[in-house]
């Protein structure tokens, strides 16, 4: 991809890079403040979601007459559903060990991705560093994580809130750094 479209496209989404910086600071210290109620409560929001998707599917035998034709299929599916649902209510700390591996694998290629993007940059803004420095954050969360997943849930909780918080100052500071490639006259 042409830096120069890569510059113009960063520079015409500085607004939604510091929205996006925001949303992820409060994002964080909500997570900080209630580790507990945030982790379970994703993790029953998530049983809830895959719960309902079940019972959908078993309700579809009745409804449709494409489920009907594939009765076998939607009925595992949605028993599997309804019980992978049940269990998660349950057993939330399967779906929190889950999600933390998760996490790590996103966050990890997050970094991969933002540090390629600031080396291609690099040449033609200023503040790359911050992105490189976002990037490397992200790849030392994802090892960490991915090396300690039972090491406490509520520790994993914490490093996300605090990774939220650190990744949004800086998406707000890169967002605040790239307004000024919009405002100049050869990007409007």
């Amino acid at each position: 991809m042409n830096e120069n479209i890569l510059i113009s496209e960063f520079s015409k989404n500085w607004k939604w890079m510091i929205v996006r910086g925001i949303v992820s600071i409060i994002f964080g210290i909500i997570v900080v403040l209630y580790p507990f109620v945030a982790a379970t409560a994703l993790a029953l929001f998530i049983g809830a979601y895959i719960f309902a998707d079940g019972v959908f599917a078993i309700v579809s035998l009745f409804t449709s007459r494409v489920a009907r034709a594939h009765f076998w299929s939607f009925l595992i599916e949605g028993i599997a559903g309804i019980a992978a649902g049940i269990l998660i209510f349950f057993l939330p700390e399967i779906t929190l060990y889950g999600l933390v591996i998760l996490v790590s694998v996103w966050a990890f290629f997050t970094g991969i991705f933002e540090i390629i993007s600031a080396i291609r940059l690099r040449k033609i803004i200023d503040g790359e560093f911050l992105m490189i420095v976002s990037g490397l954050l992200s790849i030392v969360f994802a090892i960490l994580v991915f090396l300690n997943p039972l090491a406490g849930i509520v520790v994993l909780i914490y490093l996300t809130g605090i990774y939220a918080v650190m990744f949004g100052i800086l998406l707000i500071l890169f967002g605040i750094s790239m307004r000024k490639y919009q405002l100049s006259p050869g990007n409007k």
